[in-house]
């Protein structure tokens, strides 16, 4: 089977800028590395390893906690203050099994009111969410419904009008 699993990423940086992402990953380095990304790119910081920790760390270094498996990403979340800077949020929930993508399913359906829309569009992501659990049950391809499931993430939303 495809071996598979999406990372929902909630994140704000230190001028606002929020990003809501669902990123789909075959390893769990696919997922450190966009996270790393985002880190140095969007918040100026640099990342080093628990073991290549120095002390007193410079001002702007994030240690990044080793991944073994999708389930650890949350060991990022949380808020992270930076004196002179302001603070950072990053919060990670993976998706990686039939229970965590009924999961996501069920969140992705009450915080869009996907059930209350009557629209071929909602219907359509409602298939796509259905897709997605399908994935872990058996082979399929999920692409297609992963983008539009992104894309309505990304949107904030369905535009109603």
């Amino acid at each position: 089977m495809d071996q598979h699993f999406f990372v929902l990423m909630h994140a704000t940086n230190y001028t606002e800028t929020k990003i809501s992402r669902l990123y789909a990953c075959k390893t769990v380095e696919e997922i450190e590395k966009i996270i790393q990304d985002w880190l140095v790119q969007k918040c100026a910081m640099d990342c080093c390893r628990p073991e290549d920790a120095k002390t007193p760390l410079p001002e702007l270094t994030f240690v990044c906690p080793h991944l073994k498996e999708p389930k650890d990403v949350e060991q990022y979340n949380g808020f992270y203050f930076y004196e002179g800077y302001g603070g950072i949020s990053l919060f990670l929930d993976a998706v990686y099994d039939e229970k965590t993508a009924k999961r996501f399913r069920a969140d992705v359906m009450k915080e869009f009111q996907l059930d209350q829309i009557l629209s071929d569009e909602a219907d359509q992501l409602m298939d796509d969410l259905d897709v997605v659990v399908e994935s872990f049950r058996s082979p399929m391809d999920w692409r297609k419904a992963y983008e539009s499931i992104d894309t309505l993430i990304r949107q904030g939303g369905i535009a109603l009008f």
